[in-house]
């Protein structure tokens, strides 16, 4: 099994989901995010357009809370599943930071 699992990305913050506590009182927080960007593919400009789900927990939920809708961040992260029964992919953020 690889290790490799490192996710970059910019965009838009459309969503921000009220912070909710584990058990132990760890603060989980979601947003969603809105990316466009233009990609060199097989020698042609592609118009990406996407949205993703991001989870933070602990002090990267601290820190995503801070930000509201509307505002552009960058986000590094890995991908997951949202759950065991889901195909959905979650970027899991380990930092995020303004993007002027």
């Amino acid at each position: 099994m690889s290790d490799c699992n490192l996710v970059t990305i910019c965009g838009v913050i459309t969503k921000l989901e009220k912070p909710r506590f584990t058990p132990a009182g760890i603060m989980i927080a979601e947003l969603e995010l809105d990316h466009q960007s233009s990609q060199l593919e097989a020698g042609i400009q592609r118009q990406i357009i996407c949205r993703l789900h991001v989870t933070g927990i602990a002090d990267i939920a601290k820190k995503m809370i801070s930000f509201g809708t509307g505002d552009h961040v960058k986000l590094t992260g890995f991908l997951t599943l949202k759950s065991r029964m889901s195909s959905q992919l979650v970027l899991h953020a380990n930092s995020i930071e303004a993007v002027l």
